[in-house]
């Protein structure tokens, strides 16, 4: 059929978002411009592709039909640029890597000068990370760095594999203490533990679509010894079962197991943190022999002016409710015990932190979001809570591509 190249992605867009204008601003058309791709596109294949329900546009059978086989099209047409740009390239292979704000600064640079002598010519592309995977089944990237939630995971998505490279807490930060004693010599524990330096969780393998939650068991019934470190995984379908909310259905946050009681008492502060693990993650601020490692370095090893118990009358910035990643902060905080008074509503990251450096509020990071971090910012001692998991992400049919196996290869090296 006479179609184009640009038509599909339109219309893989428009399936994806449900409406004309959101794939416009994703795809960078006016909205004149994606209702005339789809006008031409209908006109080719004859049949209707999407339907209107209320106010969003829905696949009809056709159109879902079509939409896997587009998405083929698509990632095709782009394996087929790179071929060329690679031999342009003077036998160079190209891979196309989606990164984040946090991840783009931990992990790009350190890839790219490990494969340095392999012959890759490693790009980035700044992707939502909401929209990481469809970047990746559709073509636009080879791999992606994406983020999982135990609390919040990722849908399933036929197409496209996910590799665990590291797997991290949440902490609350707030202004940082300037007086004296406020940072503590590398490699000292606070009263509440090592809060410093929080460490991995470690339970059974997950199980797809399993009972139980994102660990394949059930929250209630989590191991004891969450913070020792795991191995990163192979590449395998990605998806996690489900994870039980904190609470019951149309429970009050404050009447969550261990939350503040009554009106005015103070919240119940969580028991001791995990121990300083001597070989963290390098995307934590530590290098493997357990030398600093950069901004996050410092501010992991800085503690807050804010105590556990100080919490529930602190304002909060947090990201929007509706995104993974806010609901995945809501249930990490629930986990405290606290019902946090939202005073500012941000999704990125480096602006929320900037925030909390001007004493704005309090928030949750982990150590890697922690390298966005100004030198105002600290970690609330004993706070630990809640967590995610870094993925690497790419379709089946690339992993088999040496180039692009090799930078999944460099990625787990700089996050393991």
């Amino acid at each position: 059929m006479a179609w184009t190249l640009g038509q599909l992605r339109t219309f893989a867009a428009v399936a994806e978002l449900g409406t004309m204008t959101a794939a416009a601003r994703r795809l960078g058309y006016t909205t004149g411009a994606v209702s005339q791709h789809m006008s031409a596109l209908q006109r080719v294949v004859r049949v209707p592709l999407l339907a209107p329900a209320g106010r969003r546009l829905v696949l009809t059978e056709a159109g879902r039909a079509l939409l896997p086989r587009a998405q083929a099209i698509i990632a095709a047409e782009s394996r087929a640029a790179e071929a060329v740009a690679g031999g342009a390239l003077g036998g160079r292979s190209q891979v196309t890597l989606g990164v984040f704000g946090s991840a783009s600064v931990v992990a790009f640079a350190r890839a790219h000068s490990l494969i340095a002598a392999a012959g890759i010519d490693l790009r980035a592309r700044e992707v939502d990370v909401e929209h990481m995977q469809e970047a990746v089944l559709t073509g636009r990237i080879d791999l992606g760095i994406g983020v999982d939630y135990p609390s919040s995971p990722l849908a399933p998505q036929r197409g496209v594999v996910m590799r665990t490279v590291c797997e991290e807490r949440f902490h609350v930060v707030a202004r940082a203490d300037p007086g004296p004693g406020a940072d503590p010599e590398p490699g000292a524990a606070s009263a509440e533990g090592a809060w410093a330096q929080p460490t991995r969780f470690e339970g059974p393998p997950a199980q797809a679509n399993g009972p139980g939650g994102a660990n394949g068991q059930d929250d209630a019934h989590a191991p004891a010894d969450v913070g020792k470190r795991t191995r990163p995984g192979r590449l395998a379908a990605g998806g996690h079962g489900a994870a039980r909310a904190h609470g019951e259905a149309g429970e009050p946050a404050d009447r969550v197991s261990g939350g503040p009681g009554p009106p005015g008492a103070a919240p119940r502060a969580p028991g001791p943190g995990p121990e300083r693990e001597a070989d963290p993650c390098l995307g934590r601020g530590r290098t493997r022999d357990g030398g600093a490692a950069g901004p996050a370095a410092s501010a992991l090893d800085r503690p807050a002016g804010a105590s556990v118990a100080d919490l529930a009358a602190q304002l909060w910035i947090l990201p929007p409710n509706t995104s993974t990643f806010g609901r995945a902060v809501r249930f990490g905080i629930a986990e405290l015990g606290i019902a946090p008074r939202e005073a500012h509503i941000v999704t990125d990251s480096a602006v929320t932190l900037a925030m909390v450096g001007e004493g704005m509020g309090v928030s949750l990071a982990t150590p890697i979001m922690m390298s966005l971090a100004p030198p105002t910012v600290g970690i609330v001692p004993g706070s630990a809570c809640g967590g995610r998991r870094i993925v690497v992400m790419t379709r089946p049919q690339a992993a088999e591509q040496p180039a692009v196996a090799r930078v999944a290869e460099a990625l787990a090296e700089v996050f393991a």
